[in-house]
Order: C-alpha cells, then structure tokens, then sequence
C-alpha cells in the first residue's frame, strides 16, 4: 500500500525543514571548534556538514518533484529512473524535463541549440554546466562519506585509492562547503522555478545567476585561514574582554 502524493510532498517538506536544521547546527558547531583550535573535533563536523549537504540535495530534488504545480507521475518516473540512477543525472533529467515542457511541444523532447529558443538555448547551457560542475562534487563526496570512507577514499570497485578524491576532500573546508551549500540552494530554486512557475523562471532567472556568480566571488576572495584566525580571535576576545 502507497500514501498520496498530498502526504509525500508534506514528508518531504519536513524532513527538508529537518535537514536545514541540522546543516545551521553542524556549521555552527564547527566554526565554535575552529575558534577553540579544536581541530578534530573541526574535522568531523565538517565530514558530518558535507554529508548533510548531499542528503539535502536529494530531499530538495524529491520534495521538487511532488510540488503541486510540479510534474505528474508519469514524469516524475522519468525523473528518479531506478533506484540506481545516479543523483545528478535525476537534476539533469530534471532539467531537460523543465525546458522541454516549458519550451518545446512535448516534455519527451529533448532540448537543443536547435529547437530552443536561442536565450533559452543560453540559459539551459548554463544550468547544465552549473549542475555537473558544482552538485557533481558534492553528490560524489557525500556518497563517499556515507560509505565510510573519511580518512582514505577508495574507487567504485573499492578495490584502490581513489587519489583525486582524497585530496578533494583534504582541500575542502567548512567555509568551502558552506559555499557550495548556498550554490547548490540557488540551482535548485531556478530549477524549481522552471517547472512550476510560468512566470517566476524568466522574470528572476537573472538574479538568481547573479547570486551564484557572487557566492563564487566570494569563495574565492575570502582566505580560509584569514577566516579561521578571525574566528579565534572573536573567541578569545568574548572571552577576556
């Protein structure tokens, strides 16, 4: 026996709500070891933050998919596939299910530089590329995590080192991540805005690429170990004024 699509949706609201939650306080709780030098303790509220944030994106995704301006159930099938079907292929299927509905007679159509219109040929390019570029990173280290694997990656065969995993993860910080969080939230909003809104996609597409451009800024201009230093001393100054 199945519940109402009525009743999923309110799930996936909530465990959506719950998630949010739990990313505030794990970000919270590793800058506080940051600012006590707690490193350890650091490092895996990190691995936990990273973990939430992948978790996030799948609930985001579920809870898209039964909006109720959304998809009906034929398309979200295509959508979720199997449960094999790799996460960020859902978000591109997503995606391409969006701009064929949107623009093209049949949502089974799928969108080109050649039956889409040219601005929106534009704006599907970018979206694709954002997707694999920045939901890729974070769905590949949230598996990883969720399998254990923290302190040495392994490959899908788990039979060997998966060398550039590793030092992705050695790379990544909390302020890092946090970055990818905002991302990964202004990607799905667009794409949410694409399928169930008629006007909200074109009217605030614009400002929604422009967030992401300035999170990028950001990420870049911002030094971690700047950021870092300004945390302990925030802390050591609360504590002897």
């Amino acid at each position: 026996m199945t519940t109402t699509p009525e009743r999923l949706y309110k799930a996936h609201v909530g465990n959506l709500r719950s998630l949010e939650k739990g990313l505030r306080f794990t970000y919270l709780a590793s800058k506080q070891a940051l600012s006590k030098q707690q490193d350890a303790a650091a490092d895996a509220h990190l691995r936990v933050f990273l973990m939430l944030i992948g978790a996030w994106l799948e609930c985001r995704l579920r809870k898209l998919l039964f909006e109720p301006n959304g998809l009906d159930a034929s398309l979200r099938n295509r959508v979720t596939g199997n449960e094999s079907s790799p996460q960020l292929e859902r978000w591109n299927e997503a995606l391409r299910i969006g701009f064929a509905r949107r623009y093209l007679s049949d949502p089974k159509n799928l969108p080109t530089e050649h039956n889409l219109p040219h601005t929106e040929w534009l704006r599907f390019n970018s979206l694709s590329v954002k997707l694999n570029d920045d939901l890729s990173h974070i769905i590949t280290m949230r598996n990883k995590l969720a399998h254990g694997q923290w302190e040495r990656t392994l490959n899908s065969n788990q039979d060997d080192f998966e060398k550039s995993q590793m030092a992705a993860l050695n790379a990544e910080t909390v302020l890092s991540a946090h970055f990818k969080y905002k991302t990964a939230k202004v990607l799905a909003n667009l794409i949410h805005d694409l399928i169930c809104s008629s006007a909200a996609f074109p009217r605030d597409f614009d400002a929604h690429y422009e967030a992401i451009k300035h999170i990028s800024q950001n990420s870049k201009s911002l030094n971690y170990s700047d950021w870092r230093q300004r945390l302990v001393e925030k802390r050591r100054n609360s504590v002897h004024p």
